[in-house]
């Protein structure tokens, strides 16, 4: 685990609610389903907005906040592959319906993740490969600066 998507998630305020979905194990399967839903609040006040995005998820272990948002960014990026590219990651070649449906889902998958995130999307996708978030310049205040001291 890299150590900037925490960082980034805490100061976004994303949080995790896990629940384990009743299931029927395969034989010798440590896999359980998860669901998972992601919050977030935007805003502040009365203009507070509470965002929420559910899924499943599989995993032996009940999945952190940074290991479903690793997963959403994993599936986020398979679905903006090409389907033939789509097909030889994933598929072992075979770009039939079944691939077709999982790469359909992943393009769904990614278009909530991103409206989820907003504005943010491309500093969880950096802190993701380990990368600082970008520094946003705020010209209005360079710009007041250079007039002082000129």
């Amino acid at each position: 685990m890299n150590s900037e998507l925490p960082k980034v998630l805490d100061k976004l305020g994303v949080s995790v609610i896990v629940k384990d979905i009743a299931n029927i194990p395969a034989r010798e399967s440590e896999t359980h389903a998860w669901r998972t839903t992601l919050v977030r609040t935007i805003g502040r006040g009365k203009d507070a907005q509470e965002l929420r995005l559910t899924t499943v998820m599989l995993a032996p272990t009940r999945p952190l906040v940074h290991d479903v948002v690793e997963c959403l960014v994993h599936d986020t990026a398979a679905g903006e592959q090409k389907l033939w590219d789509f097909a030889q990651t994933f598929t072992a070649g075979k770009a039939d319906e079944h691939a077709e449906t999982l790469h359909t889902a992943c393009i769904r998958i990614g278009r909530r993740v991103k409206r989820f995130f907003g504005d943010q999307w491309t500093d969880v996708t950096r802190a993701e490969q380990g990368l600082a978030p970008v520094v946003k310049a705020n010209k209005a205040k360079g710009e007041r600066r250079l007039k002082k001291s000129a």
